[in-house]
């Protein structure tokens, strides 16, 4: 596909659902409308004529001071129909519609869908030579979506609330689908109870992590654009956020898993980020210690002797099918939980979800080395995540949880520096973070500088050593 893609908004409906309009209401003092036109000015695909399609004045008005071409519905009651056919005739009109064009529609009422999303899938409609395109998840299809010029005299001829997922289902073999790394990207307001995910969702695209992971390990990767390799970083793929980092892992396509994080340096920090995305996945998610942890503020399920288990499991079931990550875990003395007890756990791991453990202790230090009884990771395990922060190189071997097992596994003084050699020791043997571990092992070394990479780095690549960088 060689010509431009231009982009028709849709923007008209009633909001009878939602009892008032929906695309006005403010949301981090953005109306909603805006979301989608924002996420659009950082896709360079779409190289072709914006227009939208509204029976708002406000929104028309607005819209065109942002340049986009504006289309007046005065008939939204005739359906979604009539809305992308007023669009299809204005670039008609005004003769910019070729036959090698192809156009993006999208709705306005579309939060969470990502520029790197809608880049995706341009791309690869454009490769596909195919004349149709679309997001999906799970075999799931949804907006935005694009169809070829050939496709603008079907289009037009929908009635109703009919819309352009009927001209697909009748061409699914000239379908091109780009699979949404989230089904909430997806996922369109309706209703006002579905604003409640809404601020989750969005502080959590904001807040995202950033990975190297190396090319030597095995991935799930589904589109190709995520496996190319780096030219800056030898051993190690191009960088990925935390959405990619689930795909990597495979936690993105599974409903049920047990994940255990150990080591120092973040820990913490590191399972609520990790929770955040998958909740922002739609996956049920519960986070929990097998040892001692900080007692959040907010949504803390505290575990007690009264009422009986299945009394608090019931209720602790309703907590997580709420939008916000929760924690479970005993009350503990200052201001943290401990674990559960052990048949309460085991239940645990029975429910469909992904629970997330702490399962070592560091004291908030950046390295550490485990004693005998650590770490306590619960026979079965999907997948351990070890952590050490990279802050730690250049500081005294005394500053590490547990210095006397450090210097003798080291063979230093406590005055000694820890250098990048000693992480890699410590992260990639099995008396170091790899204790205990009997299942799928991620070594993380966390809070990379952006652009860090160690001396030895294809060594670390090999190793299976993925670098997170720090928050931006």
């Amino acid at each position: 596909m060689n010509g431009k893609i231009h982009v028709i908004l849709l923007a008209a409906g009633n909001s009878i659902r939602f009892g008032n309009n929906k695309l006005l209401h403010k949301i981090d003092g953005k109306p909603l409308y805006q979301f989608l036109p924002d996420t659009l000015k950082e896709v360079q695909s779409c190289d072709g004529v914006h227009c939208i399609v509204s029976q708002y004045k406000e929104i028309l008005e607005q819209m065109a001071e942002r340049g986009y071409h504006c289309v007046k519905n005065d008939k939204p009651e005739d359906g979604i129909a009539h809305s992308i056919r007023l669009g299809i005739e204005y670039l008609e009109e005004i003769g910019v519609l070729m036959k090698e064009d192809a156009i993006l529609f999208g709705v306005c009422d579309q939060p969470y869908v990502l520029a790197e999303t809608i880049e995706g899938l341009l791309e690869s409609y454009r490769e596909s030579k195919k004349g149709l395109g679309c997001l999906c998840k799970d075999g799931r299809l949804g907006n935005p979506a694009v169809f070829g010029a050939a496709y603008a005299n079907e289009l037009k001829a929908l009635t109703k609330d009919q819309g352009g997922k009927k001209v697909i289902h009748r061409h699914l073999e000239d379908l091109c689908r780009w699979e949404a790394a989230s089904a909430f990207e997806l996922e369109d307001i309706d209703c006002k109870e579905a604003l409640n995910l809404v601020q989750n969702i969005r502080q959590w695209q904001k807040k995202d992590l950033y990975f190297r992971i190396p090319e030597s390990l095995d991935t799930l990767w589904k589109n190709k654009r995520m496996s190319q390799k780096s030219t800056e970083l030898s051993g190690y793929r191009k960088r990925i956020g935390m959405r990619e980092f689930l795909q990597h892992t495979g936690l993105s396509e599974v409903t049920k898993a047990t994940v255990a994080l150990v080591g120092a340096g973040g820990k913490t920090t590191f399972a609520y980020r990790l929770a955040e995305a998958l909740r922002a996945e739609g996956k049920a998610v519960l986070v929990s210690t097998t040892t001692h942890m900080r007692e959040t503020k907010e949504h803390c399920f505290i575990w007690r002797e009264e009422p009986e288990a299945e009394v608090q499991l019931k209720s602790l079931r309703k907590c997580i099918r709420t939008p916000e990550v929760w924690t479970v875990g005993r009350k503990a003395e200052g201001g943290k939980i401990k674990s559960l007890p052990e048949e309460v756990l085991e239940e645990l791991r029975k429910w469909e979800m992904i629970l997330i453990l702490e399962a070592d202790g560091a004291k908030e230090r950046l390295v550490k080395m485990p004693a005998e009884h650590e770490p306590v990771i619960p026979k079965g395990t999907d997948l351990v995540i070890g952590l050490t922060s990279q802050m730690a190189i250049g500081q005294k071997v005394g500053t590490a949880h547990r210095p006397e097992l450090v210097k003798a596994f080291l063979g230093k003084t406590e005055e000694e520096l820890l250098t990048e050699d000693d992480l890699f020791l410590i992260m990639t043997s099995s008396k170091g973070l790899k204790k205990n571990v009997s299942g799928i092992f991620l070594p993380v070394l966390n809070r990379c500088p952006k652009d860090w990479c160690p001396k030895e780095k294809q060594n670390w690549a090999e190793q299976g050593i993925i670098l997170c960088e720090e928050m931006e």
